[in-house]
């Protein structure tokens, strides 16, 4: 009876023993499994601005997103700067997200919420011409489209000048720009690569105008040429070259 009992806990022993390494062996082979990739990050690399969200109404304030072919995100939550990184084999593909804290009021405060909310349940994106869509769940939460100045716009400020008053107005369309000083029009090139811009071979009638501020028409024009990239804040878009800001324009309706 006594070697029955022996047998018995030793044929025990052996299975609380084997069962452990098992489950270790499964849990390795799981852990070795790698997610494939969703997507490929080359295929999204690009400036963007947010057309629609799947829980937010837009009105005057919009979210602009870059991606870029290191994995870096950012872009601006519609009140502060954001940024992450994109990881398309990850259960969420926008990861190590953050921004920075300058405090919004309104509709400002809304738009970031809603947005940095979403991006973090983003799971794929994908590019489809020139639209990015961000899904969740097989879900499309955020469109955005290739960021790109077109379209009427309105001068409103030369440097720190208020210059709304002054008539200045041009038009982007095909590559090209054109335009009214005020007195004169204007024309040129235009190159853009997101945010991007370059405006070249810029020139002007050289009509003389009545009580007229010729030296404002000539500044205009000279920081106009020396533009290299713009931002968007709510309706209007900032020019600048390097830190310093150029002049700002705001977009007016077709008529």
């Amino acid at each position: 009876m006594k070697k029955l009992v022996t047998l018995s806990a030793a044929f025990l022993f052996v299975i609380s023993c084997t069962t452990p390494k098992n489950s270790v062996g499964e849990s390795e082979e799981i852990n070795k499994k790698v997610m494939k990739p969703k997507f490929t990050l080359d295929e999204i690399v690009g400036d963007y601005i947010v057309s629609e969200m799947s829980n937010y109404h837009f009105s005057g304030i919009i979210p602009t997103v870059r991606i870029e072919s290191n994995g870096n995100i950012s872009g601006n939550n519609g009140c502060n700067t954001f940024f992450g990184r994109v990881n398309p084999s990850g259960l969420t593909s926008i990861d190590k997200l953050g921004s920075t804290r300058m405090a919004c009021q309104g509709e400002g405060s809304e738009v970031e919420q809603v947005f940095m909310k979403t991006m973090r349940e983003i799971d794929s994106i994908a590019k489809y011409g020139k639209e990015v869509q961000f899904f969740s769940n097989g879900e499309i939460m955020i469109v955005a489209t290739e960021l790109v100045l077109q379209g009427n716009y309105l001068v409103t400020s030369v440097g720190k000048v208020f210059a709304e008053n002054k008539g200045i107005n041009f038009s982007i369309g095909e590559g090209r720009i054109s335009g009214f000083t005020g007195c004169n029009t204007f024309f040129g090139e235009v190159k853009q690569e997101g945010r991007n811009v370059s405006f070249k071979g810029i020139g002007a009638t050289e009509k003389a105008c009545a009580e007229f501020d010729n030296a404002f028409e000539s500044r205009f024009l000279k920081v106009l040429s020396q533009a290299s990239y713009y931002t968007l804040k709510e309706d209007k878009i900032e020019f600048y070259l390097g830190v310093e800001q150029l002049f700002t324009v705001k977009k007016v309706s077709e008529k």
